[in-house]
């Protein structure tokens, strides 16, 4: 069984105006491609068989 990390992250909202926090986790590696802020502390590590093409943890 191969693991990988997936955190939950802050973005900014635009039709809130203010940051909000992500309802799937997702990679470092997604996350650092513009998306937000990682919330480390909620790491948690997934099977790889349960992460999408785009690094998120699949519902």
């Amino acid at each position: 069984m191969d693991t990988i990390e997936v955190f939950y992250f802050k973005a900014w909202d635009r039709k809130r105006g203010e940051m909000v926090t992500s309802k799937r986790a997702a990679t470092l590696i997604a996350i650092s491609g513009g998306l937000g802020i990682p919330l480390l502390e909620t790491r948690r590590e997934i099977d790889i068989s349960n992460l999408d093409a785009d690094g998120f943890e699949n519902p």
